[in-house]
């Protein structure tokens, strides 16, 4: 055990309401658009997670095509040259898109397309600006 100082993940976990009678709540006030969701999503500068719905079922777990956002297939798309920006060794933007790098999450399905290429590039410029000892 870690022993973190406090829960971490939803603050809903636990809560008496069902999913679904959420979803009613939300239309019955106009919010189709969040009630219709069969997914729950975030996203940070690493990844983008998904969970609830079709992925709650353990015997028949499905992750829909739909819920895919950053590696879609047949997508067009052009070539992209990403701009890193690193403070005291850590990756901080993307672009110059400022995002927090950690967050308390939980276990789920993540799409996280660009992780093992940024932590690739951060080692190349390591290995071409620091001496064999300050990397480690």
């Amino acid at each position: 055990m870690l022993f973190f100082p406090r829960d971490f993940g939803s603050p809903y976990v636990r809560s008496a309401i069902s999913r679904e009678d959420k979803a009613k709540e939300l239309s019955a006030v106009g919010l189709t658009f969040l009630s219709d969701l069969k997914l729950s999503g975030d996203e940070n500068l690493w990844c983008r997670k998904f969970e609830s719905g079709p992925l709650d079922d353990p015997e028949n777990f499905i992750i829909p095509e739909a819920a895919y956002q950053w590696t879609q297939r047949n997508m067009e798309c052009s070539l992209q040259r990403p701009t890193l920006n690193f403070k005291d060794g850590n990756l901080v933007s993307i672009n110059g898109k400022k995002l927090p790098l950690i967050e308390a999450k939980v276990p789920d399905v993540c799409e996280g397309l660009a992780t093992a290429i940024i932590m690739d590039a951060q080692r190349h410029l390591e290995v071409a600006n620091l001496e064999s000892k300050a990397r480690y």
